[in-house]
C-alpha cells in the first residue's frame, strides 16, 4: 500500500494519496502526500495536511518538503521561472511575501516540530 500512496503523490494526485494513507492508517506516508500537494502548487492543502500530522518527525519532514517546493521551481519552467523570480523580487515589497520568506516561515515550523522531539525525550 505505501508504494501506491507514493505513486499517487508523485504522479500529481495527492488527494488520492491522502485518502489512501488515511484509510489504510499509514500516516507515516503523509509527508509524501504533503510534498505532492506542494509540488502541485497547492500550498494551502500542503500546509493544512502538514499541520495535522501528529508525529513531530513526520511533521518536520512535511514542512521541509513544503519549503523545498517554495524554493525549487518545476524543471520544465526553470527558464521562465528565473525571469519571473527576478522580476518578483523587485516588486515583493509592494505586494506581499516572497516564496523565500514563505519557505523560511515553513522551516520555522519544521524546527519547532524537531525541537518538540528533543524535549519529549
Amino acid at each position: 500500500m505505501p508504494d501506491i500512496v507514493q505513486g499517487y503523490a508523485e504522479s500529481g494526485q495527492p488527494e488520492q494519496a491522502m485518502q489512501l494513507a488515511q484509510s489504510e492508517e499509514i500516516l507515516w506516508m503523509l509527508p509524501s502526500v504533503v510534498e505532492g500537494f506542494a509540488q502541485q502548487g497547492q500550498f494551502d492543502a500542503a500546509l493544512q495536511t502538514a499541520q495535522s500530522i501528529d508525529n513531530p518527525m513526520h511533521r518536520a519532514e512535511a514542512f521541509i518538503a513544503i519549503a523545498r517546493a517554495y524554493t525549487e521551481p518545476p524543471a520544465e519552467a526553470q527558464g521562465i521561472r528565473r525571469f519571473v523570480t527576478r522580476t518578483q523580487a523587485r516588486i515583493v515589497g509592494l505586494f506581499g511575501t516572497s516564496n523565500r520568506e514563505r519557505a523560511a516561515e515553513v522551516l520555522v515550523q519544521a524546527l519547532e516540530a524537531t525541537q518538540s522531539i528533543s524535549s519529549a525525550e
